[in-house]
């Protein structure tokens, strides 16, 4: 947990503005970039600089020192370098590392505006005002930083002493780790940034598998490897919860949140004001499954039965964007099993499964490429099958639900980092053959997956809901149900953010159950109760337009094999397209295998 104090956290609020965003600071100050410089800076933008507890404290110490002592100087009346103060709090330098000092100091007769907003924006201006200071506050290299604000008495060269605040910026880079970091706070203004006073400690932030808390500042840090992406989950003292999925490269990631409206600032490059909006349910994946290529609208995946070629259509909406083969021929002895985000990277990957020793096996995607492959370590037995996929404990990777047919035997295979398949955990013993898992969603917008069983007697309808390997609670959402009606798929049709039930009768009909959690908030027929001909099949359900509302995806199996897509808004269809005429019918929408 950082330890800034609120003025701190605006003063490393200010510095990432101007890193994220060169050209508008210098323009907020009226100046040129490169103002006072011989070499010139880029308008590129820098990665944020995540905080540290260490550097904070070797900042604040010589902030003291200084006031003590009444002196203003990077080095140390011991002789010591900005590095050394560094080293002496704890901070460790290793492989290539760098290190600068930025230093401020404000003074007022009237001891009470030290700790205002005016005194802290006065202490960054005229430091980006000077060039050189400028050019340590833009140092693309830096990673991390420890903001230090003393106050004291200190003399001035003039002979005046007055009531001052002391600042020191401690900056440095070290070793390969990159941060994930921002701040939580309760945007009073409207105005997308931080303020003194608006802070939210206490909200607990995860990432993969770490898990920090927002110190009294409302800011947080964590320390990921290089190229990760995956889950980032912040839980808000009110007990709400926010969540999206971001990459992280070779460069740090910021991601701030308005405690107020549960929106999410991702503080992409070049735009630090980045998004202020209600967060939508792309960033649960669970709702919305088979996006390949990471851009938050769901995508197609094809098997050819005659060929055996594995293929992907990227789609934006009723268009296809791209269409490309996986690969050109899959082995025999490998079946398609299923698909989901194994990896927690945000994309879609590939599950397969071993037609003779029953090994499973990822392939882990990036669009239309296939990035990497992994045996998992995990076999099934021959009577065992993968019933879905779904993120159970909410780490942002999908997990393997698994029933074994001859026993009844529900089990969930957790995935771990690196596509690490952990020990099949028991859900329910000897399951009753005439209940089936009919799909997987989540009805309670937790971001983790439950279970829907239909029973083929009564047409019974029972929900699971999931944390974990824990069945948090389960219920009947309905006692009978007319087999007439079969459960064609489960998906977020309203775009509340928790998964619907979707169904068709024989003679063509749709309808929809709405459902919070256990309860079914509406239900009833959908396309104004019109039949939609039997040639057409409900293929899928999911977001092809990236709206946060699933959209339901059919095929001609009987004809023409053409696919369409309807767009929802709860019972009502809003809009439909062929996305592509005469596909042939050797070709097989994955989620029909």
């Amino acid at each position: 947990m950082t330890t800034l104090s609120v003025n701190e956290q605006y003063l490393l609020e200010q510095i990432n503005r101007a890193r994220l965003m060169p050209e508008a600071e210098a323009a907020r100050y009226g100046i040129g970039l490169s103002d006072g410089l011989s070499t010139p800076l880029v308008s590129t933008p820098r990665q944020a600089l995540a905080p540290n507890e260490t550097l904070t404290v070797a900042a604040r110490l010589h902030s003291t020192d200084m006031l003590a002592a009444g002196y203003f100087s990077h080095t140390g009346l011991d002789g010591s370098t900005p590095a050394d103060r560094m080293g002496a709090a704890g901070y460790a330098f290793t492989g290539t590392w760098t290190a600068g000092e930025n230093i401020s100091v404000r003074g007022n007769s009237n001891a009470g505006a030290l700790t205002q907003v005016e005194t802290l924006e006065s202490h960054h201006s005229g430091l980006f005002r000077s060039p050189g200071h400028r050019e340590n506050i833009l140092n693309g290299d830096f990673r991390e930083i420890g903001v230090g604000v003393a106050i004291g008495s200190y003399t001035f060269s003039s002979g005046n002493t007055l009531p001052s605040s002391m600042l020191t910026e401690a900056f440095a880079v070290s070793g390969s780790s990159v941060f994930v970091t921002g701040v939580v706070f309760n945007d009073l203004n409207g105005d997308a940034f931080y303020q003194p006073g608006e802070q939210v400690a206490g909200a607990t932030v995860t990432f993969r598998d770490q898990q920090v808390t927002t110190g009294v500042s409302g800011g947080y840090s964590i320390a990921v490897s290089p190229g990760q992406g995956g889950t980032l989950t912040m839980t808000l003292p009110s007990g709400a919860v926010v969540r999206t999925y971001i990459d992280v490269a070779d460069a740090n990631r910021k991601v701030d949140v308005n405690a107020l409206t549960g929106g999410l600032m991702v503080r992409d490059d070049g735009d630090y004001y980045g998004i202020d909006s209600q967060m939508t349910s792309w960033n649960n994946p669970t709702l919305h499954p088979r996006d390949f290529n990471g851009d938050q609208k769901a995508d197609m995946l094809w098997f050819n039965q005659t060929t055996r070629q594995v293929a992907v259509w990227t789609m934006d909406g009723f268009s296809r964007t791209g269409a490309g083969a996986v690969q050109a021929s899959l082995s025999s002895a490998w079946e398609l099993a299923d698909s989901g985000d194994y990896d927690g990277d945000g994309r879609t990957d590939l599950l397969f499964r071993g037609t003779s020793d029953q090994r499973l096996a990822v392939w882990t995607m990036n669009g239309l490429a296939r990035e990497s492959s992994a045996i998992l370590n995990a076999t099934l037995s021959a009577t065992t099958t993968v019933v879905g996929s779904g993120d159970c404990d909410g780490d942002g990777r999908a997990d393997l639900f698994v029933q074994d047919s001859a026993s009844g035997t529900l089990s969930v295979i957790r995935m771990g980092e690196g596509l690490a398949a952990q020990t099949p955990v028991i859900l329910q013993n000897g399951v009753l053959s005439q209940w089936t898992v009919a799909g997987v969603g989540d009805l309670n917008g937790d971001a983790r997956t439950d279970l829907v069983w239909r029973n083929s007697q009564t047409g019974e309808i029972g929900v699971w809901l999931m944390n974990g390997t824990t069945r948090q609670s389960a219920g009947t959402i309905q006692q009978s149900v007319n087999l007439d009606w079969t459960l064609v798929g489960i998906g977020d049709v309203d775009g509340s953010g928790t998964s619907d039930l979707v169904w068709r009768h024989s003679d063509g009909r749709l309808a929809a159950w709405l459902m919070d959690g256990l309860t079914r908030t509406q239900a009833g027929v959908m396309n104004n109760g019109q039949a939609v001909s039997q040639a057409w099949s409900v293929a899928d359900i999911t977001d092809f337009d990236g709206n946060g509302t699933d959209d339901l995806l059919f095929r001609n199996t009987t004809g023409t094999g053409s696919v369409a897509v309807w767009t929802l808004a709860g019972l009502q269809r809003t809009g439909a397209a062929v996305v592509q005429d005469n596909v042939s019918t050797a070709w097989t929408l994955a989620t029909s295998l």
